[in-house]
């Protein structure tokens, strides 16, 4: 999270919401003046950026227990599980599994999705991220839904 923006309205109390959104200009202004360009599909200009590798580790770290707390890590895994998008990972595995997931989009270039599939062959981290896309944009989210199927049913 940027300095300062802590995701509350108010503001992190310990800067004040002033200086907080400040602080949050002044480091994000460079990156977001070329994520402006149009039709950049460039990763080198966005704010912040991750690996799939990376994405997979933190999700195996917080299903595990391992990042953090037990607490803190069951509550990020009830968020993962009220993730409201179903039009990706969870597009085409109906009872075969459950997802707890995380969606990010810049559509028409990129569609992603983070995630742990829960099926009977044991609990699966998955992390697509999709850039550069030229075409269809719910065709690219049908086809995060098909690697999800895939997996479930590979793993079985």
């Amino acid at each position: 999270m940027v300095p300062g923006a802590s995701g509350t309205p108010e503001g992190d109390p310990s800067i004040g919401r002033v200086r907080g959104s400040r602080m949050a200009l002044r480091v994000a202004r460079p990156p977001l003046v070329g994520f402006r360009k149009p039709a950049v599909g460039d990763s080198t200009l966005w704010l912040g950026r991750s690996t799939a590798r990376e994405m997979g580790r933190l999700l195996e770290g917080i299903h595990e227990g391992t990042r953090t707390s037990r607490e803190s890590s069951e509550e990020m895994m009830a968020i993962l599980r009220r993730q409201l998008s179903s039009s990706r990972l969870p597009r085409y595995v109906g009872f075969e599994a459950s997802v707890a997931h995380k969606t990010g989009d810049w559509p028409p270039f990129g569609g992603s999705d983070v995630g742990i599939l829960f099926h009977e062959g044991g609990p699966t981290v998955v992390a697509i991220y999709t850039g550069q896309n030229r075409g269809d944009f719910v065709e690219l989210e049908r086809t995060l839904g098909r690697i999800a199927v895939e997996l479930v049913q590979g793993w079985r």
